[in-house]
């Protein structure tokens, strides 16, 4: 096999006839035959009614066959209605498959079904065949090509799986056939498939490799074609992901992005999805093991919707009051609705304590001056006052108690009524960026209540 896209040209009067060689064996492929080890028996009532054809598709002569009624000469794109989707099916293979084409198509008969292949078929040949061939492809495609890539680097590998996804991306269900590993370039791109399998919502991987595994009558002698019997354990294998779909599930992903301990509760942030699907899906926080709380994923993350390409809503936010202190484990879960089973994201250890509960009602610029009004208290002190501290960009510019009565505070939260503050101080004239914090009684640290932007007047 050639490894490079390169000597496709130099090679083209080779490939013509090695097109016309093939054509002529499928047009025969069940005529009576010795029946051993390399040869099948013949069987009249498996006779595919295909027909084959060479045609020319961006320069490249391969070999058209089909159940569907005869195109004739290629006719460039046609504009016919689309098929329905269980219907149409679309096989693009190299010469290790080619020999499956009229057995797929015996399987499928309720199909309509057209191959397009070529011994020495290379990744960069399939975008001129999927935009050019006369039908659409809103069925399903099947894609036996990559034996003829292995000398390209990972990343080239990358670059013309992704090329091919993208023109698929409207085609409900591509399934790409995972070869058996024969150097190492194939094991190169068998892993640039599992990449794609976990990015791609609509792309199947038929594992044949692993199906071939333990059966050498399926392999001929130069360790990577088929033969009849192989031709027909890949057919039987492709025909089980056109009508049933072999069940898949792409794993539940995510990561909490934000994990911190504040006066109003500990907050929780982060993202989940499902590579199975577009929508979000639910979350479930759990301390030390037990379910708080279950919510969905659905803020907006586009960080996330580009790397994991399954939509935009994946985001949470999530704050979770009434924790005791100490040292606690918050986990996220993901749900998967396929397995219906909770899949764990992301564990985080939070330390906890009864920090001051504030905020603030005011913040004002007023010339060289700034004016805070809010409230604090500690909840292991509920009746004593708590000193809370203005910085200004940093600095330390105030440090009153909040004693002034708040009658709605004490209401709320079931506390004295003495905890409001109200203060102006003068400021640095340069100051921009100024932060509240409360201190805890019994930690004597600080908390911070809230931060605001000033602009100078």
């Amino acid at each position: 096999m050639r490894a490079g896209h390169e000597k496709r040209t130099e090679h083209a009067a080779i490939r013509r006839i090695a097109v016309a060689t093939i054509a002529m064996l499928l047009a025969s492929a069940f005529a009576t035959a010795p029946a051993d080890a390399r040869t099948e028996p013949a069987s009249d009532t498996e006779r595919a009614e295909l027909t084959s054809e060479t045609v020319t598709i961006g320069g490249d002569e391969m070999i058209r066959s089909t159940n569907a009624t005869p195109v004739g000469a290629y006719p460039g794109p046609a504009e016919a209605t689309a098929p329905t989707r269980s219907n149409e099916v679309t096989l693009i293979t190299d010469s290790v498959v080619l020999g499956a084409v009229t057995r797929l198509g015996n399987k499928l008969p309720d199909f309509n079904y057209t191959s397009y292949g070529f011994p020495g078929f290379h990744l960069s040949a399939i975008d001129d065949v999927l935009r050019t061939i006369p039908h659409r492809l809103d069925g399903t495609v099947i894609l036996a090509v990559g034996n003829n890539d292995t000398g390209f680097n990972t990343t080239t590998m990358r670059r013309y799986v992704a090329e091919v996804m993208a023109i698929l991306a409207d085609t409900p269900k591509v399934i790409w056939v995972r070869q058996r590993v024969w150097n190492t370039g194939m094991a190169r791109f068998n892993q640039v498939l599992t990449e794609a399998f976990a990015r791609y919502p609509n792309l199947e991987i038929a594992e044949w490799a692993a199906a071939a595994a333990g059966h050498p009558e399926y392999i001929e002698g130069d360790n990577i074609h088929l033969t009849w019997r192989g031709w027909e354990a890949v057919a039987v294998l492709l025909e089980a992901h056109v009508r049933n779909g072999i069940a898949v599930n792409r794993p539940v992903v995510g990561h909490i992005d934000v994990a911190r301990s504040t006066p109003t509760g500990v907050i929780l942030a982060g993202w989940a999805a499902d590579l199975d699907r577009f929508d979000p899906i639910d979350i479930q926080v759990t301390l030390n093991g037990q379910v708080l709380t279950t919510s969905p994923a659905a803020i907006p993350r586009p960080d996330v919707a580009a790397a994991v390409h399954r939509g935009p809503n994946h985001g949470y936010s999530l704050r979770i009051t009434s924790v005791e202190d100490g040292v606690h484990t918050f986990c996220v879960r993901g749900y998967d609705a396929l397995s219906d089973s909770w899949t764990e994201l992301a564990c985080r250890w939070i330390a906890v304590q009864h920090q001051p509960r504030a905020a603030f009602n005011l913040i004002e610029r007023i010339g060289n001056r700034v004016r805070v009004a809010g409230w604090a208290f500690d909840p292991d002190h509920p009746n004593n006052p708590v000193r809370v501290r203005l910085y200004a960009d940093g600095e330390l510019i105030a440090g009153p108690l909040a004693t002034r009565r708040r009658r709605d505070v004490a209401a709320v939260h079931g506390v004295g009524e003495n905890h409001g503050f109200r203060f102006t101080r003068r400021i640095p004239p340069d100051a921009t960026e100024f932060c509240v914090r409360a201190i805890d009684i019994n930690r004597n640290v600080d908390t911070e209540i809230g931060c605001r932007t000033l602009p100078r007047n």
